[in-house]
């Protein structure tokens, strides 16, 4: 809907009795036009707990957001700040959180070596700064669409503005969900999680993607799941600086695989806003399991899946 932050719509799938009574769906006279939203709806090979599929296409009547006139970045108003790992609007302190718009960057990369300071990661690259909540986050990565930053400490619950600015000048300002916690594990490809195995390889399904070599989890293994905005660690770890030393969860995290509580070995922070989480593969079935973490009273929005091979 054109002047509203979300999109809603309406679909249908095969075999389910309420279609019937469906007043928007049989206001379609035509039979083959109603036919044509209607979609079937498969089962999940893979999936170990009867999950099923149902693919639909989405067709816009217009664009929800061109690239708007002028010359100053514009931060996308339509989740244009988001946790990095999965996607879910809103920033954690400390987390890393991608940000999308336009004119954004006239150049495009990574920090390096050059930029780190006594520790000290840099606040510009090329002169592009983000600020959250008037507080200069870390800048990881640019380019004229997506930055890539470290969200700076802060002990603010809720609404935060966020401002890019380079050398054409300050974005308007963007309205974003400041939490505490915001967690979300990152991906390898095609929904699976990203997990690494006791010897520093990937988890996944055989061939998930090219160049990627990967092997499926065993029950009873131990793996690493990797996450995001999972809130402090104790003792803590600023935002802002390298992180010589890994540093356990202050808060206890729950962590499922399909249905069964998952065994956490160990839970920190590891990395610069980068979240380890040591995990004891349950004695399952072979096929995908969703994976989903709770901390803090907050769960993971979007759940990967984790290939297991019995």
């Amino acid at each position: 809907t054109p002047g509203r932050g979300e999109l809603v719509t309406q679909v249908h799938f095969e075999g389910e009795p309420l279609n019937n009574g469906d007043m928007v769906l049989n206001g379609i006279t035509n039979a083959a036009q109603r036919q044509s939203v209607v979609r079937p709806i498969e089962s999940l090979d893979t999936s170990a707990i009867g999950e099923k599929s149902v693919t639909f296409d989405v067709v816009m009547g217009f664009t929800p957001e061109d690239a708007p006139a002028g010359t100053l970045p514009v931060v996308s108003a339509r989740s244009g700040v988001v946790n990095a790992a999965a996607f879910q609007p809103g920033a954690s302190p400390g987390a890393w959180i991608s940000i999308h718009g336009f004119r954004l960057s006239s150049t495009t990369r990574t920090w390096a070596g050059a930029d780190i300071v006594d520790g000290k990661l840099p606040t510009s690259l090329d002169g592009v700064n983000v600020t959250i909540n008037g507080r200069n986050a870390y800048v990881y990565f640019i380019s004229p669409n997506q930055i890539n930053v470290q969200a700076p400490a802060d002990t603010l619950s809720g609404t935060a503005q966020v401002i890019v600015t380079n050398a054409s000048g300050s974005s308007a300002a963007v309205n974003v969900q400041l939490r505490q916690a915001l967690p979300g594990f990152f991906r390898l490809a095609q929904e699976h999680v990203l997990a690494t195995d006791s010897k520093g390889g990937y988890v996944g399904p055989v061939g998930i993607a090219s160049g990627v070599i990967s092997v499926p989890a065993r029950p009873r293994d131990t793996i690493t799941l990797w996450g995001t905005g999972f809130g402090p660690a104790n003792p803590a770890i600023a935002p802002g600086e390298t992180v010589a030393n890994s540093s356990p969860l202050a808060n206890p995290v729950t962590i499922r695989i399909g249905q069964s509580k998952a065994q956490v070995v160990y839970a920190g922070m590891s990395g610069v806003g980068l979240y380890q989480f040591n995990t004891v593969v349950p004695d399952l079935p072979s096929g995908d399991y969703p994976v989903v973490a709770e901390i803090a009273g907050v769960r993971t929005s979007s759940a990967g899946r984790l290939r297991i091979q019995a």
